[in-house]
């Protein structure tokens, strides 16, 4: 399993904007790309905000074929872009241990 960590700064004013389409565009990379889902933290700093993806493995993250997304996600994924002020992505990395419990359900704001 591979974990991709990223760190994301939305525009000011715009962060409900960036939210909204990263969820969009977050659910359109699980089913087009087999991702394993991905989880979206607010940090202190407003408009600041980690995220890290869960993928079976490198090779289903290193197979990146835009052009398999529908036009409605392709626009999730530009009004995300159009959202944000920066992106990168911070870490790769292999799961050598997993602890985490997933029969827990997730709490929302």
């Amino acid at each position: 399993m591979l974990i991709a960590l990223y760190e994301m700064k939305s525009r000011p004013g715009r962060e409900k904007d960036f939210e909204k389409a990263w969820a969009e565009f977050t659910d359109a990379i699980y089913e087009v790309r087999g991702s394993l889902g991905s989880r979206l933290h607010e940090t202190d700093t407003p408009g600041l905000y980690i995220a890290y993806a869960q993928w079976p493995s490198r090779s289903v993250y290193d197979a990146v074929d835009c052009l398999l997304y529908s036009e409605a996600q392709q626009e999730s994924r530009k009004r995300m872009k159009d959202a944000m002020e920066s992106a990168r992505t911070l870490y790769l990395m292999d799961v050598c241990d997993d602890r985490l419990r997933s029969d827990v359900m997730p709490s929302t704001r």
